[in-house]
């Protein structure tokens, strides 16, 4: 893996051959930061001020600012950089944040912020607010780092109860995106970046599914194709990110408890049949404890997914997450002989990581 080489963008900016992406969680010490990762995500940004992982609020955005998450507060009063420095009642944060993005800016990595996440508003913004949403990640980005990556994870959920709802947020994620680098390109920042998460089920649609690997029907089949379609141009977005983790036991591939490299592969062939292009496919793992009872298909699987990965010129990797301390473990998770476990996930993650930028 070429972790540390980089191609040059439309605009020349450095990019990574093969990204090894760490999202870091900013509830939790960080860390080593950027470690092995060449790509950082802080997590998160919001649209919503009060963000509830357990039961994320049915609202649209307030279009007041965008939130950072441990200080509830407006991201551009917590990056003020003020003196004396106890004027910012959010510096406390910020110089975490500001150390962060120094560290990847001093090895070279990418640090992106991320919008949104599972604990972020479900309906996320009108077409209305677009403009408004755009202005405002343009501001962030003169604070610092090298771009944004939209994580709306509830733009599916109104499927089947409010079709025109659904159908609104199915398309505002293609036009944001679009909206975005319209807004950053206008601004002179050619050079920053802008990614997509999304789950691995978002290159067909639910009615062919079983034709993926005997795929199970999800709500949020064919997100990916809908945003694509709704973009001016599919070179807005440099890459996509594909969480392909926390799904229970036979929920996304038929009869499953974990994926397998056949499913991995049955998620390869759909992006390139949708005419995604291969270095824009990142593949997201989270190698331990996860959520909705999912279980982790262990580091043989993972290695063998990112090497072909890495030797056919794909986009890269990224792991949730860097820090995160779950030292939970499961039974029906795979063991390798060759790789042991590290103690936690992020240990884990920190672990594949460097395995694989070591293996060129």
């Amino acid at each position: 893996v070429e972790a540390a080489a980089s191609v040059p963008g439309a605009s020349g900016a450095a990019v990574p051959r093969f990204q090894l992406g760490g999202y870091l969680e900013n509830w939790v010490a960080a860390g080593d930061v950027p470690g092995p990762f060449n790509v950082v995500y802080y997590a998160f940004l919001t649209l919503d001020q009060q963000p509830d992982p357990w039961s994320p609020r049915e609202r649209r955005w307030d279009g007041a600012a965008i939130y950072e998450t441990m200080t509830r507060a407006d991201i551009s009063q917590v990056m003020n950089q003020t003196d004396p420095t106890w004027e910012n009642p959010h510096e406390w944060q910020r110089v975490k944040i500001q150390d962060a993005i120094d560290r990847c800016k001093g090895s070279g990595a990418l640090f992106m912020w991320s919008i949104g996440g599972w604990s972020d508003l479900t309906k996320t913004i009108s077409d209305e607010q677009i403009p408004a949403f755009a202005e405002l990640a343009v501001q962030l980005l003169r604070f610092g780092g090298d771009g944004i990556d939209l994580d709306w994870e509830h733009v599916s959920q109104y499927n089947g109860t409010d079709p025109g709802l659904f159908q609104q947020q199915r398309a505002v994620i293609g036009k944001t995106l679009s909206a975005l680098r319209g807004a950053m390109d206008a601004a002179g920042m050619q050079d920053k970046h802008l990614s997509y998460t999304t789950r691995w089920n978002c290159f067909w649609r639910s009615s062919d599914a079983a034709r993926h690997a005997n795929a199970v029907a999800f709500a949020s089949d064919g997100e990916c194709l809908d945003t694509l379609s709704n973009m001016t141009s599919a070179g807005d977005v440099r890459w996509i990110n594909l969480m392909m983790y926390d799904a229970a036991p036979g929920s996304a591939f038929e009869g499953a408890q974990h994926f397998t490299q056949e499913h991995y592969a049955a998620v390869l062939q759909a992006a390139e049949a949708a005419g995604v292009p291969k270095d824009k496919v990142v593949m997201g793992f989270e190698p331990g404890h996860q959520a909705n009872n999912g279980i982790w298909e262990g580091f043989d699987i993972d290695f063998g997914v990112i090497g072909k990965m890495s030797s056919e010129g794909y986009g890269g990797a990224f792991w949730w997450a860097m820090n995160e301390q779950n030292s939970g473990t499961n039974a029906y998770t795979p063991i390798s002989t060759e790789h042991a476990w590290q103690g936690s996930v992020g240990a884990n993650a920190h672990y594949t990581a460097d395995t694989s930028a070591e293996r060129d």
